[in-house]
């Protein structure tokens, strides 16, 4: 096919290549030809994505906020208040 790579480049029937599967970004994929399944006589082919997402790619960066407005601190007292009124109320019963 016309702008399209073949990526299966393993045996998946007997010792033959059978199985096709085109791309049209070479290198988007790593195959693994797996055991076939129940009494099927073809393998299976597993199309494995190269890409890994700049999430999973990246260190874990951490930062420090240091400007808090009055409204957050207001909401943090309040989770703090209820809190310890929750924690009170749990350990009473």
């Amino acid at each position: 096919m016309l702008g399209f790579k073949q990526c299966v480049k393993g045996q998946t029937r007997k010792n033959n290549l059978l199985d096709k599967c085109s791309v049209n970004v070479e290198g988007a994929y790593a195959f693994r030809v797996r055991p076939p399944i129940a009494n099927s006589d073809h393998n299976v082919v597993h199309l494995v994505p190269t890409y890994k997402s700049k999430l999973k790619s990246s260190k874990e960066e951490k930062k420090t906020i240091s400007h808090l407005t009055e409204l957050t601190n207001l909401k943090l007292a309040l989770i703090e208040l209820c809190g310890r009124r929750l924690h009170r109320f749990l350990c009473a019963n």
